[in-house]
């Protein structure tokens, strides 16, 4: 059997579990899972047993799994000077994602504050950082530089795997 040639579909009920399980275990299984574009999962309308998270941090942490990465989400808002240095210094730096092991998702608070009211974010700028089941594995308020922000995303994935192993 040839795990990277081999190809199914999963057909699944999206009131029954996470989109996020059902990855967990095709890799559990040594298959890398893909999503069809073309496939939309309906959300359940009763309360999950599970946390749900919103859009877009949802669709995000989907395909941060898949990219085998962790997600950073970066609150935000276009007035908070401590953002804009942060844009112009850490996240205009193309190889931000790849030397912290993340996928980065940015949230603008004044345009999708239930997103921002979700997460209880009560100054800007505040990162968190979640691994493939939702779970907060970092939160840093404040100005952040480049290098300090690389050395908590290795603290973060560390945890990530210790999480892993146990």
């Amino acid at each position: 059997m040839h795990l990277e040639n081999d190809a199914f579909t999963v057909h699944f009920d999206p009131d029954g579990t996470s989109v996020r399980k059902i990855l967990d275990k095709i890799q559990g299984l040594g298959y890398r899972p893909q999503i069809a574009p073309a496939i939309i999962f309906e959300k359940s309308s009763e309360e999950p047993a599970e946390r749900e998270l919103p859009e877009p941090v949802d669709g995000q942490l989907t395909q941060a799994i898949l990219d085998g990465k962790l997600l950073l989400i970066d609150f935000f808002a276009a007035w908070c000077k401590p953002c804009q240095k942060m844009e112009k210094e850490v996240y205009a730096r193309t190889e931000l994602e790849s030397e912290g092991g993340v996928r980065i998702l940015k949230i603008d608070t004044d345009r999708l504050p239930e997103v921002a009211k979700e997460f209880e974010i009560k100054a800007l700028p505040t990162l968190v950082v979640l691994d493939g089941n939702g779970v907060e594995l970092l939160r840093y308020v404040g100005l952040i530089e480049y290098d300090a922000l690389i050395d908590k995303l290795t603290e973060a994935e560390a945890h990530a795997h210790r999480l892993i192993e146990q």
